[in-house]
């Protein structure tokens, strides 16, 4: 059995289906997963069962949770944020920011939503409303936050792993690679996606070591509070799992080729203010009719 929802923000209407028989509400610790080419989300229990969580009218890319069990996803075909409540009630964020994005997704410890563009990183605030955090950046694509609130981003295109303070101000953290994805362990470990096949894992000091490799780039890297590092292939449509030791399974198949991920986490939502500290947004237009999007195939 499976039902229909429709939900409608504006002129724009959408149709997804969900698995009405499934158990698909979220626990901490359960991994979200995009099938871009199926427009789908998947959720999969740290023990693997896998269940459909939404599909159709959105083509999902970036994942990012906020600490309420919000879903906020990217979808640079409609170049819209979508927000997926744990009721599965789906609304717009924001839209049409841009012509191209939005691409990778993360989320601060005050709540405020950060998203990747072409060259641009946009900060959101509590009401989707953006500024422009930093820009002349060259394609760029993972975020990830460590514990003390720098921003990480993956510049595959510029070949480096910029590093941004709370208020803007960047450092080159790691260069001479091609970044495609970021996540960091609890432990403070950033584990990096390479253009190389290869999985680097950045210490705190900046010291760096193969983690693994004869993998494909992806942008599709998460870790679970037990230092697990969980890796999509879309070319070989599986997600592994990484030890903290770098022992490799296989953590799930079948689902089509998985792109971006995410870890559903504990705790309570922080309450952030309509406007971040040091950012002064622009008045946000109403957005406009966008239709739902068409098939798109995979991009590599």
């Amino acid at each position: 059995m499976k039902e229909t929802t429709k939900f409608i923000s504006g002129a724009l209407t959408a149709f997804v289906v969900i698995a009405g028989v499934l158990n698909v509400n979220a626990d901490p610790g359960d991994i979200f997963v995009s099938i871009t080419r199926r427009h789908a989300i998947y959720k999969i229990s740290p023990g693997g069962a896998q269940s459909l969580f939404i599909a159709g009218g959105i083509r999902p890319e970036g994942l990012a949770f906020d600490t309420a069990g919000n879903l906020f996803v990217g979808d640079s075909t409609s170049h819209t944020i979508w927000k997926i409540a744990p009721d599965r009630t789906v609304s717009i964020f924001s839209i049409n920011v841009s012509s191209t994005g939005p691409l990778g997704l993360a989320f601060n410890s005050a709540g405020y939503l950060f998203a990747a563009d072409a060259d641009t990183i946009y900060l959101y605030d509590f009401h989707g409303v953006p500024t422009t955090f930093a820009t002349g950046l060259r394609t760029p694509l993972g975020l990830a936050f460590d514990s003390a609130g720098f921003l990480f981003v993956a510049e595959e295109f510029g070949g480096q792993i910029s590093k941004f303070a709370a208020n803007g101000s960047r450092s080159i953290f790691a260069s001479g690679i091609f970044p495609t994805g970021l996540a960091f362990d609890s432990a403070g470990n950033l584990f990096e996606s390479d253009g190389d096949n290869k999985i680097r894992k950045f210490l705190p000091d900046s010291t760096q070591s193969i983690f693994a490799s004869t993998l494909v780039p992806t942008p599709g890297l998460a870790c679970d509070s037990a230092g697990n590092l969980f890796v999509t292939d879309p070319f070989d449509e599986v997600i592994y799992k990484f030890a903290p030791d770098g022992t490799r399974t296989t953590f799930s198949a079948s689902l089509g080729p998985p792109t971006w991920i995410t870890i559903q986490p504990p705790g309570p939502s922080p309450t952030p203010t309509a406007t971040p500290p040091g950012h002064t947004p622009p008045p946000h237009p109403t957005p406009p009719p966008h239709p739902t999007p068409p098939p798109h195939p995979h991009r590599r």
